[in-house]
């Protein structure tokens, strides 16, 4: 399960989220949870200093927004990371086989791709020669 169908079946199942579903589902995508945080104190500062009602209820919607997803990011940060990646408990692994198997290839992928990246080589005399220095100035450091 990735990040914005997480954040969109949490955000259904809260009836009172629906006027502002689609807005705090961006808001959720876009921004992390302490960002989230930020923008729901300053606009609800900025919703007791409002003299007008109109200011109000543009105020009131917008801390509405940032503070339903505010809950549904923590609940995605809450969410164990075997989760996010496949929607069936650890346990239940061996009835799915197919989706491990993809997933393992998926990481293999990555890996193999971050592996041809690196370019630059270190040879072991090279770090041999590194090691003798860092040794022997702390052989003198610990002489002092």
């Amino acid at each position: 399960m990735n990040q914005k169908e997480f954040l969109s079946v949490f955000l259904s199942r809260h009836v009172a989220s629906a006027p502002v579903r689609i807005e705090a589902l961006t808001a959720a995508s876009m921004h992390t949870a302490a960002e989230l945080c930020v923008l729901a104190r300053k606009r609800e500062e900025r919703l007791n200093k409002t003299t007008t009602p109109e200011e109000t209820v543009l105020f009131g919607h917008e801390l509405a927004v940032y503070r339903f997803a505010l809950a549904a990011k923590e609940a995605w940060e809450k969410t164990p990371s075997f989760k996010k990646m496949v929607p069936f408990p650890p346990s239940r692994v061996g009835d799915n086989p197919g989706t491990i198997k993809g997933l393992f290839k998926v990481v293999a992928e990555k890996i193999v791709a971050k592996k041809e990246e690196l370019k630059e080589f270190v040879s072991l005399r090279k770090v041999k020669s590194i090691y003798a220095k860092w040794k022997q100035g702390f052989l003198d450091l610990m002489q002092k």
